[in-house]
């Protein structure tokens, strides 16, 4: 039916039934005044699948009754009635639509919606307001047919369900509904109005488990990913600059003809308010002894990245010495090279210490942090002290330390 019947401008009723009609024309159906179209009984399902030819009514502003039944439906879209303002009676029965998901915000006359013998498990929550909308406004009920249809019985429904139950009136031959529970089980309009009222208690224990569980297992899987994130934070730290400097760094050349290939043999690690003992006692004594001292405030390379210059030291330096400190524990820069150091000897040195801790005044153990206090239990250190014999053996020590 693609042709045109003109001269035809008081038409109020058109019937098409029992045709074997396949095809209709965008412009066919160009009747301004038309209040009553059957089309029922025809083969139309293929032609309002196809977007490009769906919007076959939009020539018709007037009409207040559609009979597509019995046409192989499946599919809609939603412009395809969106020019139907007055449209009050929709019959979409005895076709196989499953998701009927309509726009009847166009629709403001809507009242009728038949569907009886469709696949349809549920009406959508933006066709359920617009119905009780329209019906508000014109203070007329509205009515809906879903007879023969697989109406889902589960808390995916659930809102539905509730609405249905509260217009059961609205909804035409209610009493021989029946709906599918999650199960798989039939349930009658008998036995949906029995449960209906117990299940919404059901779902919201089965939703509040959920996210309890949820909750919980996302709470316990945190606080283990951030324990083990935060004891092997110094490894993650030492590892990533590591990888950093190897792909995108650079390496010293091996000099084969030196045993160990280091710029200095100490790097000085201290407090800046222990400025004054490094610069008057430490750097005088050692270098007196031959030693060559890395001393940040010195030797670092201006513009350099801070943890760069740190990391760079230790690996340049024989040994990395440790002015432990009150001050010492209160800088986080010296922590950082505290720990680098100590991510050194384990991962890079296989066990050979380069980091030696020289004591410069008694610090109370809660104080320390875990990871020193473990490298101190573990490991003997320096301790200095301001008596002539004691201050003599502390320097003796000391150079041991950085030299074997």
């Amino acid at each position: 039916m693609t042709g045109h019947l003109i001269n035809l401008p008081e038409l109020r009723y058109m019937g098409f039934s029992r045709n074997y009609c396949n095809a209709v024309g965008l412009t066919t159906l160009d009747w301004t005044k038309l209040e009553n179209l059957q089309l029922d009984v025809n083969f139309l399902g293929s032609l309002l699948a196809n977007s490009d030819r769906a919007n076959i009514f939009d020539l018709l502003p007037n009409l207040k009754v559609l009979n597509l039944s019995s046409n192989g439906i499946t599919t809609l879209f939603s412009r395809t009635f969106h020019r139907l303002q007055k449209l009050r009676h929709l019959d979409l029965s005895f076709n196989n639509i499953e998701n009927f998901d309509l726009n009847l915000k166009p629709l403001e006359n809507l009242l009728i919606i038949d569907l009886q013998v469709n696949s349809v498990h549920t009406l959508k929550g933006n066709i359920i307001q617009q119905l009780e909308k329209n019906s508000k406004r014109l203070n007329t009920s509205f009515a809906v047919d879903l007879r023969n249809n697989s109406i889902s019985y589960g808390c995916d429904n659930l809102l539905f369900l509730q609405w249905l139950a509260k217009h059961e009136h609205n909804f035409v031959g209610f009493n021989s509904y029946w709906f599918v529970a999650d199960n798989s089980s039939i349930l009658s309009s008998d036995d949906f109005k029995r449960d209906i009222e117990h299940l919404p208690k059901r779902c919201k224990t089965y939703v509040e488990l959920i996210v309890i569980c949820s909750i919980s297992v996302a709470v316990f899987l945190s606080i283990v990913i951030g324990g083990v994130i935060y004891k092997t934070r110094w490894k993650l730290r030492y590892l990533l600059f590591m990888s950093k400097q190897r792909y995108f760094g650079y390496r010293r050349l091996e000099d084969e003809t030196l045993i160990e290939n280091y710029k200095y043999d100490a790097f000085i690690s201290y407090a800046d308010e222990n400025i004054r003992f490094v610069r008057d006692r430490i750097i005088p004594e050692l270098e007196r002894r031959g030693l060559s001292l890395c001393i940040h405030q010195r030797d670092f390379l201006a513009g350099n990245d801070v943890t760069d210059n740190i990391i760079n030291a230790i690996q340049c330096s024989k040994k990395t010495i440790t002015i432990l400190s009150n001050g010492f524990l209160r800088s986080k820069w010296c922590m950082y090279e505290f720990n680098m150091a100590r991510m050194e000897t384990i991962y890079t040195r296989e066990g050979r210490g380069c980091l030696v801790v020289a004591m410069l005044e008694k610090i109370p153990v809660d104080r320390m942090t875990a990871e020193m206090l473990q490298w101190i239990k573990e490991n003997s250190y320096i301790e200095f002290t301001k008596d002539e014999d004691g201050e003599a053996l502390f320097w003796e020590n000391l150079t041991d330390s950085i030299k074997n």
